[in-house]
């Protein structure tokens, strides 16, 4: 038996679940393949989109490797990007600020498509082999991910502290420390992507009205009893970052 080989790395994991996927498939069985074929052009585009920052970014120990450092992988209705940024002493805001603003492309990339994404982002080590990945970040990362009661993707605890630690306007832009972030467990403060400043900053030009594109969005899902509250916290959520920003 031939195996595979196993690195092992430090970065970002982030695993990205869209709701509502089993549900639309559940009672849209006639448009199953449509439903598959708008997911696989999320993930197309999303590769393409990493593409574009390795080459513009060039994160550290990236020499024009393609995919080396970035790697998108699909499982049913989770996405997982694996993001290497290399052995350091410590993570440094040269890092951050890229996969802010990958991650915001991402999420906005697939709220143009229809597709709602959940999840959360962990930074320290991990192995993988061609078909599994563990370790520290890796556990980090899957205890979080569907914790959120609402779109969107958080910071995991530990790498929340180090975005804080590093006090810097950008990723203050990027990252919102929301008080009234809904878990499945509670209410507490959270650090949110803001993919609100992510629509001003790189989406302007397409989405003039953004909570009109955000109704519209909704309305092309069904929202069934158990996500609903999803939906309602995701609106304060953006009415919250709209009122702070006035």
């Amino acid at each position: 038996m031939q195996h595979n080989s196993i690195e092992s790395e430090t970065g970002f994991v982030i695993l990205l679940d869209a709701l509502g996927m089993k549900n639309k498939m559940l009672f849209e069985e006639n448009e199953a393949e449509k439903i598959i074929e708008i997911w696989d052009t999320l993930i197309h585009d999303s590769v393409e989109l990493s593409k574009k920052y390795v080459k513009q970014v060039k994160w550290r120990e990236i020499i024009d490797s393609g995919l080396c450092n970035i790697e998108i992988r699909g499982f049913s209705d989770t996405l997982i990007i694996l993001i290497k940024v290399g052995q350091k002493p410590g993570l440094m805001v040269l890092d951050m600020v890229p996969l802010g603003e990958l991650l915001g492309s991402i999420f906005v990339l697939a709220l143009k498509k229809g597709i709602l994404l959940r999840g959360a982002v962990s930074y320290g080590e991990y192995s993988k082999s061609q078909y599994i990945v563990a370790g520290r970040a890796m556990n980090e990362v899957i205890a979080w991910y569907e914790q959120l009661d609402m779109i969107g993707i958080m910071a995991t605890p530990n790498f929340a502290n180090i975005i804080k630690q590093k006090n810097k306007d950008i990723l203050r832009k990027q990252w919102s420390s929301y008080p009234y972030t809904h878990m499945k467990n509670g209410v507490g403060e959270i650090l949110i992507s803001n993919w609100i400043y992510t629509i001003q900053t790189q989406f302007s030009s397409e989405i003039e009205d953004m909570e009109k594109f955000i109704f519209s969005i909704f309305q092309q899902n069904m929202i069934t009893p158990e996500i609903y509250s999803k939906y309602e916290n995701t609106y304060n959520f953006f009415q919250w970052v709209k009122n702070i920003e006035q």
